[in-house]
C-alpha cells in the first residue's frame, strides 16, 4: 500500500513587514510565536491519537469502551491536523485529491475521472471491510468529495485546509487498519522477549534501585522485586515493553521518516528507535514503581495510561523541516532558493491515448489486490476419504472408551470424549488407537487426533507422526492449560517438530478474570472457525507458532496466569498478586501446512468433554476443523505467489514515487474487491459437513424458551439452569441441538424441547407448529410455576391440554416420592398441575404433573414441573446419583426415547 505522506498542503502567502519578524525573536511580545513549538508535533500527537483509538475501538486489552472515546480522539487528530495545515508551509500540491476547474460561469467542474472513482472505491471498502476497520475510507472519501466542490482559484481557503487534514485522518486511519493484523499478529506470538529480555531486564532492575526499590536478578531474564509483603517475579515481556498502540505508532512513525526525509534516512530511524527503547524503559519502569505503590496490576493495559504514553511519544518526536509560515520564511537559505525543486512523483512514458492516471490506478488496483488475497486466500483443498484416528495410546484422560448410558454415573463417565467419537461417526469413518504410534499404524489414516498424552511419546512415535504429516497427513493436537497431568510437556518435543509448543499457562478474561469468550472475525475467519458461533472457552493455554501459521483462534483482552504446581490443577494461587503475567491478545488455536499435510492445534480439551460438547458453539468448531483438516493442499502456491506480485508492485510504487489520487483508489477497490472475493470463496468452499448417515437430534428450541445453559458464561445463582438436563439426553443416544429460529425448529421432523416459554407463538408459528405435529413431530413442552409468562398455557391449550397454577400453603400438600427421595412440586407457595391429556406422571395426591397427546401422527409431551428438572434439582453432571435421584432421571430417559421412537 502507498506510504504514508502527510498532505499538508497550502502555500499561505503572507506579506510580513521587518518588524514582525522582529517580533518574532521576542516570544512574549508576538502571539504567534507561542505556536512555533507546536507545528513539528502536530502530526505526531494526531499519529498518537489515531493509534490510541484502536485501544478504545477494539478489544485488545479490555472490553470496547464508550463509542464515543474513540471518535472524539479521531476528531481531535483531525483538528490537529486543520491546525497543522494552517501553521505549516509546505507544496501547494495534493496529488490524490486535485480541486475541481471553475467554468466560466464559475461552477465548479472536475477536470478527471479520479475523484469519482476514490468515491467508488471508498463506498466499495466501507461496505466489505467490517468497522471500524472501514472508517478509514469515510475520511478519504469526504475528501474526495471536498475535491468535487473546491474550486481551483481558491486553493489556501478553509475547504483546501479541511480537505488536506481529512486526506492525512483517511490515510492514517486506513494505514494503520491495515497494518494492525501484522501487529497483532506478531503481539499474540511475542511475549516472553528470550535473550533481549534477559538484556533489558537489568538497565530496568539498575533503575528501581536508583529510586529505592529492592530488586534482584536471576537468570532467565526475571526481576525478584522485594517488598514488605514477600517478592514478586516479574519478567520482561513484549506487552509490558511496547502495547500494541506504541507498536503501532512506531511502525507508522518510522514509514514517515523513511519516506519524507531524503537524507540520513537511516541514521534518523536508528535514533528513532533508540529513543524509543530509551522511552519504553523508563516508562515501565514508572508503572513498575505505581504498581508496588497502588497494588494495581491494571495500569499496565490501562488504555488511558497507553494513550498518554503514545501522545508523549507524539510530542517527543517531531517533524524534520516544518515549522509554522513566518518562521519558514525567516529561515529560508539564499544558497537552496532558486534550487530547481524536485519533483514530487515520477511519470511514464506511454501512449498517448492512455493517461498517467489510468496507468497508476491500475497499478494501485494490481497490488492492492495481490498483497490481500495473498495475505487471506484459503486454500479450499481437496477433499480426502475422512478416515480418522483417536490415539488412545498413552492418554489417560479425555477417554474414549467409557459410555456415556443410564447406568453409570461419576465424573469420568462426563468428563471424556465418548459423545465426541460418537459425534464424528455420523459424518467420517472413526476408529480409536491403543498401539505405539507407528507407520504402520497411521497408514491409510487421513486425520490424526492427539489428544491430552499422560506419558511421553517415544522418539519413534514423533517420527512417525512427522513423517506421516510430512507425506499427506492431517493432524489435530488438542492441548489443556498449566501443563496439566504434564500434557504440554508431553506434547512440546512433537509440537517443536512443527514449529509450534504450548505455554504452561491457563488463560483468562482481563477484565472479569472468568472464562473467555471468543467472536470471529466478520471477514477472513480461518476455515476451522468459518461457521463458529460467539465460544466460550473453559480455561485454554496460551501458544506459539510458525509466522506461516494462521492464528485460527486470536483471543482478545485475555491474561495468561503461570501454573502453580502447589494448586489444584496448577491453577495459579489468584488469593496472591500475580505480577508475572502475560496479557493482551493469545493464540488459543493455530493452522498451518507441514510439507504436503496440515497441522492444527488448540488449546483447550474441555470443551469436548461429554458435558460441554453439544453446547452451542463446540460442535461446530469440532467440524470445522475437521472439515479443514480432512483436505489436501490443492492450491498452497498462490498465496506466495500473490504476495510475491503484490511487493513486486509497492516497490514499483515506492522507487517511482508514483502517488496519485488514482494509484490510491485503485489501491483502496483492489483490496476491497479481494477481500469480498477471498472471503465469499472460503465461505463457499467451507461449509459444515454433512452427516453420512442419521444423527438423533433433539432440538432446543431457544427462540420462545427461557433456560440457562453456558454458552456465554457459566451459571450464576438464580439462573433456570438445565444443563443436566441438556446433557442426560445423550445418555439415550440423542444429540442435543439449540436453535434460535422456531421456524427452523420445526422444519423437520426431529423432536423439539420447549422449556419455559417465555414469548407466545404468533399465527403463523402457531400454524407451522401444528403442521409439524401432524406429519409426525413429536413436542415436548416443561414449564415450572417461576414462569411468568402464559405462553406455556396458550401453546397447550390449542390442542386440548389445560395448564392451572394455584396456591400452595404447604409442601407438603403436593409431592413426589421416588424410592424414598422427597420432591416438593410447589415452588413459593405455587403448584402447577395438568389436565387434558393421557397422564404418565403424577404427585403423590395423584395430580397430573406430565400428560401426553396425540396430534395428527405426532405427539405432545407436557410437564408442569419444570424446577424438577433444573441443576437444582437434578444436580451437577459429575454426580453420583441415589435411587430417588435415579427414580428421577428415568423420567427423562423414558420421554426422550418416546421421542427418539426407542421405545
Amino acid at each position: 500500500m502507498m506510504g504514508l505522506r502527510p498532505y499538508a498542503s497550502l502555500r499561505l502567502c503572507a506579506k510580513d513587514s521587518e518588524g514582525a519578524r522582529n517580533r518574532m525573536k521576542t516570544p512574549m511580545n508576538n502571539p504567534s510565536s507561542s505556536l512555533m513549538w507546536w507545528p513539528n508535533r502536530m502530526l505526531g500527537l494526531a499519529v498518537g491519537l489515531v493509534c490510541s483509538a484502536w485501544v478504545f475501538f477494539l478489544h485488545i486489552y479490555l472490553p470496547p469502551a464508550n463509542p464515543i472515546i474513540p471518535w472524539g480522539m479521531v476528531l481531535l487528530a483531525f483538528g490537529l491536523l486543520v491546525w497543522r495545515a494552517h501553521l505549516v508551509m509546505e507544496s501547494a500540491w495534493i496529488p490524490a485529491f486535485p480541486a475541481g476547474t471553475t467554468s466560466r460561469r464559475g461552477m465548479t467542474k472536475v477536470g478527471s475521472w479520479v475523484p469519482f472513482g476514490g468515491l467508488a472505491a471508498c463506498a466499495t471498502a466501507l461496505i466489505i471491510f467490517p468497522y471500524p476497520y472501514n472508517i478509514g475510507v469515510v475520511f478519504l472519501g469526504l475528501a474526495w468529495g471536498a475535491s468535487l466542490l473546491i474550486k481551483a482559484d481558491k486553493p489556501a481557503g478553509t475547504p483546501t485546509l479541511i480537505k488536506s487534514a481529512l486526506v492525512q485522518t483517511g490515510l492514517l486511519l486506513t494505514i494503520s487498519a491495515v497494518i494492525l493484523p501484522l501487529v497483532f499478529a506478531w503481539a499474540a506470538r511475542v511475549h516472553q522477549f528470550a535473550g533481549p529480555g534477559q538484556l533489558l531486564a537489568y538497565p530496568i532492575g539498575w533503575l528501581l534501585k536508583l529510586f529505592g526499590q529492592p530488586v534482584e536478578f536471576i537468570s532467565g531474564g526475571t526481576l525478584f522485586i522485594r517488598t514488605f509483603e514477600d517478592s514478586w517475579p516479574f519478567t520482561i515481556t513484549a506487552e509490558k515493553l511496547l502495547p500494541v498502540p506504541m507498536v503501532l505508532f512506531a511502525i507508522i512513525w518510522s514509514g514517515i521518516l523513511v519516506i519524507r526525509r531524503r537524507q540520513n534516512r537511516f541514521e534518523t530511524l536508528g535514533m528513532f528507535w533508540l529513543v524509543l527503547l530509551v522511552f519504553s524503559l523508563l516508562r515501565l519502569t514508572i508503572l513498575i514503581l505505581s504498581l508496588l505503590q497502588r497494588n494495581n496490576l491494571s495500569y499496565f493495559w490501562d488504555p488511558w495510561v497507553m494513550t498518554l504514553s503514545v501522545l508523549a511519544l507524539g510530542i517527543i518526536f517531531r517533524e524534520r523541516g516544518t515549522g509554522n509560515r513566518e518562521q519558514r520564511t525567516e529561515n529560508r537559505d539564499p544558497k537552496t532558493e532558486n534550487r530547481k525543486p524536485k519533483t514530487e512523483h515520477r511519470t511514464l512514458k506511454i501512449p498517448s491515448f492512455v493517461g498517467n492516471d489510468v496507468i497508476a490506478w491500475m497499478l494501485g488496483f494490481a497490488t492492492g489486490a495481490a498483497i490481500l488475497a495473498g495475505l487471506t486466500f484459503r486454500d479450499p483443498g481437496t477433499p480426502k476419504s475422512g478416515r480418522i484416528m483417536i490415539n488412545e495410546h498413552g492418554s489417560d484422560w479425555e477417554w474414549t472408551t467409557d459410555t456415556l448410558n443410564t447406568e453409570t454415573y461419576s465424573e469420568i463417565t462426563t468428563y471424556n470424549y465418548y459423545c465426541l467419537a460418537r459425534y464424528l461417526e455420523y459424518y467420517y469413518d472413526l476408529h480409536t488407537n491403543d498401539e505405539p504410534l507407528s507407520p504402520a499404524v497411521l497408514q491409510n489414516l487421513d486425520v490424526l487426533i492427539l489428544k491430552i498424552p499422560t506419558e511421553p511419546y517415544s522418539p519413534a512415535e514423533i517420527q512417525a507422526v512427522v513423517d506421516y504429516v510430512r507425506q499427506g497427513g492431517s493432524l489435530w493436537v488438542i492441548g489443556d492449560h498449566t501443563n496439566v497431568f504434564g500434557s504440554s510437556s508431553f506434547f512440546n518435543p512433537l509440537l517443536r517438530r512443527f514449529g509450534y509448543s504450548l505455554k504452561y499457562v491457563s488463560t483468562h478474561d482481563m477484565k472479569s478474570g472468568n472464562l473467555s469468550l471468543y467472536e470471529k472475525p466478520k471477514r477472513f475467519a480461518h476455515p476451522s472457525v468459518i461457521n463458529l458461533p460467539t465460544y466460550l472457552f473453559a480455561t485454554s493455554c496460551s501458544m506459539t507458532a510458525p509466522w506461516t501459521a494462521d492464528a485460527a483462534i486470536l483471543g482478545y483482552g485475555l491474561r495468561a496466569d503461570h501454573l502453580d504446581y502447589s494448586q489444584k490443577n496448577f491453577f495459579a494461587d489468584r488469593t496472591r498478586n500475580q505480577f508475572n503475567i502475560e496479557f493482551g491478545l493469545m493464540l488459543q488455536q493455530a493452522a498451518g501446512k507441514y510439507g504436503k499435510g496440515r497441522i492444527l492445534v488448540t488449546t483447550d480439551s474441555t470443551p469436548f468433554s461429554n458435558f460441554f460438547i453439544f453446547i452451542k458453539g463446540k460442535p461446530e468448531l469440532a467440524l470445522g476443523t475437521m472439515n479443514w483438516l480432512n483436505r489436501s493442499p490443492k492450491l498452497a502456491w498462490l498465496n506466495p505467489f500473490l504476495l510475491i506480485l503484490g511487493l513486486a508492485g509497492l516497490v514499483i510504487i515506492v522507487v517511482l514515487r508514483f502517488w496519485s489520487g488514482a494509484l490510491l483508489a485503485g489501491v483502496i477497490l483492489g483490496m476491497a474487491l479481494a477481500g469480498f472475493i477471498t472471503d465469499g470463496a472460503a465461505r463457499r468452499a467451507y461449509p459444515l459437513p454433512k452427516p453420512d448417515r442419521p444423527v438423533p437430534w433433539i432440538n432446543f428450541e431457544r427462540e420462545h424458551s427461557s433456560y440457562f445453559l453456558p454458552v456465554l458464561r457459566l451459571v450464576k445463582d438464580g439462573d433456570p439452569d438445565y444443563l443436566t438436563f441438556y446433557v442426560w439426553t445423550q445418555r439415550v443416544g440423542a444429540v442435543p441441538r439449540e436453535m434460535d429460529d422456531f421456524d427452523q425448529t420445526i422444519s423437520g421432523t426431529d423432536p423439539v424441547v420447549m422449556i419455559d416459554p417465555a414469548t407466545a407463538l404468533d399465527a403463523q408459528e402457531t400454524a407451522n407448529l401444528r403442521s409439524y405435529l401432524e406429519r409426525g413431530g413429536r413436542l415436548l413442552v416443561i414449564n415450572s410455576v417461576q414462569n411468568r409468562s402464559d405462553a406455556a398455557a396458550r401453546l397447550l391449550e390449542a390442542y386440548g391440554i389445560r395448564l392451572t397454577t394455584q396456591e400452595s400453603p404447604s409442601d407438603t400438600l403436593h409431592a413426589l416420592t421416588l424410592e424414598g427421595r422427597f420432591f416438593p412440586l410447589a415452588v413459593k407457595g405455587k403448584f402447577a398441575s395438568l389436565s387434558g391429556g393421557e397422564i404418565f406422571f403424577q404427585s403423590n395426591q395423584g395430580e397430573a404433573i406430565g400428560v401426553t397427546k396425540t396430534v395428527g401422527q405426532g405427539k405432545i409431551w407436557a410437564l408442569s414441573c419444570g424446577h424438577l428438572f433444573r441443576n437444582t434439582s437434578m444436580g451437577q453432571t459429575s454426580m453420583v446419583p441415589d435411587d430417588g435421584m435415579r427414580a428421577l432421571f428415568e423420567v427423562e430417559f423414558r420421554v426422550i426415547r418416546q421421542m427418539l421412537g426407542k421405545e
